[in-house]
């Protein structure tokens, strides 16, 4: 090995004398090491370094500094993509000069979102650039074609080379870019392989820099590691304006797009899609992926419903479960949807406080649509769905738990409680079961009965009789 070369993990730094193959042992980052030579790291600490700083000489600026009572507060105009979970989450829409960092998982919906809105900016009027590394025009033709995409103000290009992008950009002068992926990205003019993080740096640093000059939006989109995390330097994420994360399972045919970064908008809202054969469409109202709707489920015992909070959206979701008696020396314990440990305590604090004796029983927890339940507010439903499979009670899709149990076995929790009492009065719900701490904090205008309940044998006395109404 040459004399001052070493290899480095993008991730977390760390150093390593021979080449590395796999995870990084400190950060566990799979397959992101770049090789350094002493040269450039020397080179990159003369310009960081205390020494630069002090030779550093002072320039008289071009304009002086505005008092902050001076500074325009209006509004920035946006730019709509007429897909309204995209806007939702963007805030309104794109600004002209926004660049937007794009991720996911593989085969995750990224290509196939960025190809319709390249499409509604199309149908609008305004000239669209679409260039990819990864796949080539013939690949990109087919996936418009599948889409029902047919328009002449989306050019395609399959271009690897940040200088030659940049002249395609030159030449086309297109509205909105979008770039698939910052990875495959490379240019001529400084050392480091293709998708090291000094390459993807500098293609980001770059691109926004012509985005901002020409009042172009900019579209990255970025891969994740093992981990789920962005491909790259964190640095990256700070160069663009917003950071999207779309994710995605394969258990539900649903797709979440959040705002990890937003500099024209917030981060709380969530943009839900599924994944069709004509490709990703938009679901302004989850409920009825989310929920069963069959008739026939009315009264089925095992089933209870609840909200969970994406930042401020409430998606409804439904819990089902199956408790019987098991001739196994360790009963099983199956959670489709529900954390295996958060699941493990439900049951645990059932056994205790309502004698449900789950110790020499099977137990099946099943979300409706795999959908993944991380809100603790939804121990509630969980408990309600065992203890209703339980004692054979049936369960009116009507009525819907909102709460988390604590070890003690008190229900307890009061966020965004009156945004979940609203979702359900919209949906027709008759009756919403909650803390009955989190009372005082509900508002008196709901139409919807509201019973509050402080500890978790409480709810075990709504399913004491068989066929009960409640």
């Amino acid at each position: 090995m040459a004399k001052g070369v070493f290899y480095r993990c993008t991730q977390c730094g760390k150093k390593y004398p021979g080449a590395q193959f796999g995870a990084c042992g400190k950060c566990g980052a799979f397959q992101q090491f770049e090789k350094v030579e002493a040269g450039d790291e020397s080179a990159q600490k003369r310009v960081s370094g205390r020494s630069g700083l002090k030779s550093a000489a002072a320039v008289k600026p071009v304009r002086k500094a505005q008092s902050l009572r001076d500074l325009s507060t209006q509004p920035v105009r946006r730019v709509r993509t007429g897909i309204g979970e995209l806007d939702r989450v963007l805030g309104g829409g794109f600004v002209n000069g926004e660049v937007v960092l794009l991720s996911g998982a593989p085969g995750g919906g990224k290509s196939t979102l960025t190809l319709s809105v390249s499409n509604s900016f199309a149908s609008n009027g305004n000239k669209v650039l679409y260039s990819s590394g990864e796949e080539s025009e013939q690949q990109i033709g087919l996936r418009a074609k599948r889409m029902g995409i047919d328009n002449d103000n989306i050019r395609v290009i399959n271009e690897t080379n940040l200088e030659t992008l940049l002249g395609h950009i030159e030449d086309e002068s297109p509205d909105v870019v979008v770039v698939d992926s910052l990875q495959t990205i490379a240019s001529t003019e400084i050392s480091g392989s293709v998708g090291s993080v000094q390459q993807s740096k500098e293609a980001a640093h770059t691109l926004t820099r012509v985005a901002k000059s020409k009042n172009i939006i900019m579209v990255l989109i970025s891969q994740v590691v093992k981990s789920g995390d962005f491909s790259g330097s964190e640095s990256i994420q700070h160069i663009v304006d917003a950071t999207l994360m779309l994710e995605s399972s394969s258990d539900t045919p649903l797709k979440f797009l959040r705002a990890v970064k937003n500099r024209f908008g917030d981060t709380t809202e969530v943009g839900v899609f599924q994944h069709t054969e004509s490709g990703l469409e938009e679901v302004a109202d989850p409920s009825g992926v989310l929920m069963d709707s069959d008739e026939d489920s009315v009264g089925l015992s095992g089933t209870a419903l609840s909200f969970m909070s994406e930042g401020v959206r409430q998606i409804p979701v439904e819990i089902q479960a199956l408790v019987t008696p098991s001739n196994l020396p360790t009963p099983r314990k199956q959670f489709n949807g529900v954390n295996y440990n958060r699941g493990q305590i439900v049951c645990a604090i059932l056994d205790r406080f309502c004698k449900a004796r789950l110790f020499d029983k099977d137990t099946f927890i099943n979300t409706v649509s795999g959908i993944k339940v991380s809100d603790p507010l939804s121990d509630l439903a969980i408990a309600a769905a065992v203890l209703s499979s339980i004692n054979d009670s049936t369960t009116s899709l009507k009525t819907a738990f909102v709460g988390e149990l604590s070890l003690t076995g008190q229900v307890r929790g009061s966020y965004m409680i009156d945004a979940r009492i609203r979702e359900a009065e919209r949906l027709g719900f008759e009756q919403i079961v909650i803390p009955k701490s989190a009372m005082r904090s509900v508002s008196k205008n709901h139409d919807i009965k509201i019973k509050g309940i402080s500890s978790v044998r409480e709810l075990a006395g709504m399913y004491q009789k068989k066929s009960s109404k409640y």
